[in-house]
């Protein structure tokens, strides 16, 4: 059901109330727009008060992008793919090109997850991490010299 509503660009279109939006140019107050549409400003020929204007991601939803960069990014490059029982594995895609990187305060299965790797040790040494670094609930979990699959036993 999401995804339909994702690719209609929703269900609920928004419309634009032009008092509110010059006051407050949020995407709820301003038909899903973060600025004030033309069609608000004074003298407009066709005002759009109280009416709802499509917008130009209609096609593709306007998250839908945001959303699959991410996952790309984390379960991809970073390797933190979700799974059921109590082992998290990292098993990041990222090669030797990818000098640094970092995930944090991922909420997974009830636990506080962070990711980093530092290749040189430099970016995040205050927090004793040369390589991929693993830390569960604030404390180092596992650790590796260079990118691979690291996994960490969760405790309930």
């Amino acid at each position: 059901m999401a995804r339909q509503i994702m690719y209609k660009g929703g269900n609920h279109p928004t419309p634009v109330n032009c008092s509110a939006c010059a006051a407050d140019p949020r995407p709820r107050n301003c038909g899903g727009r973060t600025a004030s549409p033309p069609c608000c400003e004074a003298g407009a020929k066709q005002p759009c008060d109280d009416k709802v204007i499509p917008t130009a991601d209609k096609d593709r939803g306007k998250d839908y992008n945001h959303s699959t960069f991410l996952d790309i990014i984390i379960a991809g490059l970073i390797g933190l793919r979700a799974a059921f029982g109590d082992t998290l594995v990292i098993q990041p895609l990222a090669d030797k090109s990818v000098t640094y990187f970092a995930l944090d305060n991922v909420f997974y299965h009830g636990h506080n997850v962070s990711v980093a790797f530092d290749a040189a040790g430099k970016r995040y040494a205050a927090k004793g991490c040369t390589g991929l670094c693993v830390w569960v609930d604030g404390k180092l979990a596992a650790k590796s010299a260079t990118l691979g699959r690291l996994s960490v036993e969760l405790k309930k």
